[in-house]
């Protein structure tokens, strides 16, 4: 390799360099950036009650949280229909837009439907041990 040549490759190399430490510090700086804004988004205080906080700190109602899904459930990705229901895989709960016919019409219908049905099945269960 001649020298001309590797005095270019070198001065490429300290380019590249300069481009890493460039994009290094924009990193650091949006790291710092979330860390001084960061706020405890979930704040548990209770077995019963859990405290949701914004990025501003302001705490969110439980009206607010269901209202965002109710909002991002009428944009209808799919189909606007949205269930809720256990896993088929038993991997937890699903709360979901959906194609299947018991899908309803808004989250808190689905919600709703998903109380009722259980309560149907806890008050059916005692009745059975009756």
């Amino acid at each position: 390799m001649e020298k001309h040549q590797f005095v270019l490759m070198l001065e490429k190399f300290n380019l590249l360099l300069e481009e890493l430490a460039e994009i290094r510090s924009r990193i650091i700086d949006v790291e710092t950036v979330i860390k001084e804004r960061s706020v405890p988004m979930v704040e548990h205080t209770g077995p019963e009650k859990v405290e949701v906080v914004n990025i501003k700190g302001e705490c969110l109602t439980d009206t607010e949280l269901i209202s965002f899904l109710e909002e991002e459930n009428k944009k209808c990705r799919y189909t606007g229909n949205c269930i809720f229901r256990l896993s088929t895989t038993r991997r937890g709960w699903r709360l979901h837009e959906t194609s299947k016919p018991q899908g309803c019409p808004t989250v808190r219908e689905a919600i709703t439907s998903a109380l009722l049905i259980r309560d149907y099945n806890l008050h059916r269960g005692k009745k059975e041990k009756e």
